[in-house]
């Protein structure tokens, strides 16, 4: 899929959410629940991490747990095992954008999973959808799943080229 999809891969790769800078994250509520490992931040939902943004009804940020410990540190460094955006979720990064019903994002594994009906991915142009998608930011991967009534669907357009010289970039 990487060689159909170079736009959409290419810049899916990188830094995890920890090596970025700092989450700012505004909600109308805010939820703890220490006992539980997580908290939730309820109602127009907007996640900043440089240009990376994500926007929903819901954001449910999961603590990791040390071994021995009582309960998580969330102030302590790579606290943070799972993201999910729940309802209405659309994320944008650079020129890529997605949206679905729910995205989870775990963060050892860098991968970015959405999950829904008609969940898209679009990179100017191009698009993938389907009802699973998976984006792993460490090595590039995407896999995406059709569901009981849907195919997965992808619009790839090639760029411009110069008839019979085939180079790139030269208008018609």
């Amino acid at each position: 899929m990487a060689g159909f999809a170079p736009g959409l891969v290419a810049q899916t790769t990188g830094k995890t959410a920890t090596e970025s800078g700092p989450i700012q994250i505004t909600a109308d509520e805010l939820v703890s629940q220490v006992k539980d490992d997580y908290a939730e931040f309820i109602g127009n939902v907007e996640a900043v991490q440089g240009d990376f943004v994500i926007r929903s009804d819901r954001l449910r940020i999961h603590y990791r747990r040390a071994a021995g410990q009582a309960t998580p540190d969330p102030a302590g460094g790579n606290a943070i095992e799972k993201i999910e955006a729940i309802g209405r979720v659309r994320i944008k990064s650079g020129s890529r954008e997605a949206q679905t019903e729910l995205a989870e994002y775990l963060v050892d594994e860098g991968l970015v999973v959405l999950k829904g009906k008609d969940s898209i991915v679009t990179d100017g142009s191009n698009s993938i959808r389907g009802s699973m998608i998976k984006l792993n930011r460490l090595d590039g991967k995407i896999s995406v799943v059709g569901g009981p009534t849907e195919r997965v669907r992808a619009v790839f357009h090639p760029p411009n080229r110069t008839p019979n010289t085939g180079e790139e970039g030269k208008g018609q």
